[in-house]
């Protein structure tokens, strides 16, 4: 299922890219022979106007077969004002950064549209991420994905409020109130003072939580989610091959 999903996925995607190179060519007075979902032997295809539509073995991109944008294309003459190569420099260009333009604006509506009807995804309650091995949290019995409550008696809302309140205890033991697949439970924690702070010795994360705050703060949510996650990806990669990736 998931293996189907990801075909279905990946097929809408280049559908949105190829789409958007598609469209840009027509508007540019270019001829377009063929438009592909897939490489390798045809298996479905129809033809509307000049070009043909198909669907191919392989699922694995797509392509868009402009008259003169390959080299060695004979299929158009030279002189032919519809070839690629005779378009206005600029129509050249608007063709080739449709497709990913057009992934932009698909992503970012497609944003939009889950934030408004689900709300923006926002941090909630602070959660144990990965308890230290040999260290308070891990020895009084606090886990991964624990829902921290309290620390000392305190309400905490966010995974900012805990580094605080640990080392608030100067080393005395406090109680921290957790849920753990929906039960309360409560752990006697002994901070230790490493370097100048007290702490348990656990990783932090937040539960992630819905927040429905408007057309507005959705619509501008849904815009810059591309972006950023976009960027959050590159920098991953970058830390993948960087010599001081672990």
């Amino acid at each position: 299922m998931f293996i189907v999903l990801a075909i279905l996925a990946l097929g809408l995607l280049i559908i949105v890219h190829e789409g958007g190179h598609y469209v840009a060519a027509k508007l540019s007075g270019m001829r377009v022979d063929r438009f592909s979902v897939g490489f390798g032997p045809q298996i479905a295809s129809f033809k509307r106007g000049e070009t043909v539509f198909q669907v191919a073995a392989i699922p694995l991109g797509g392509f868009v077969q402009i008259a003169g944008l390959n080299p060695g294309d004979d299929s158009i003459a030279e002189d032919d004002p519809r070839s690629y190569n005779n378009r206005p420099v600029l129509l050249r260009l608007f063709t080739i950064f449709a497709g990913p333009a057009t992934n932009y604006i698909f992503a970012a509506l497609a944003m939009s549209a889950g934030f408004l009807i689900w709300g923006v995804p926002a941090a909630g309650r602070p959660v144990i991420a990965e308890p230290e091995a040999g260290m308070p949290a891990a020895q009084a019995g606090l886990l991964a994905n624990d829902e921290i409550v309290t620390v000392d008696g305190k309400a905490v809302a966010s995974y900012g409020d805990v580094p605080p309140l640990i080392n608030g205890s100067q080393g005395r033991t406090i109680p921290i109130e957790i849920l753990r697949d929906g039960k309360a439970m409560t752990f006697q924690v002994t901070p230790v003072k490493t370097g100048e702070v007290y702490r348990m010795g656990a990783a932090l994360g937040a539960t992630e939580v819905r927040v429905h705050s408007g057309p507005v703060e959705a619509i501008k949510q849904g815009v810059t989610f591309p972006i950023v996650y976009s960027a959050f990806v590159l920098s991953n990669l970058g830390r993948l091959f960087s010599p001081t990736s672990s």
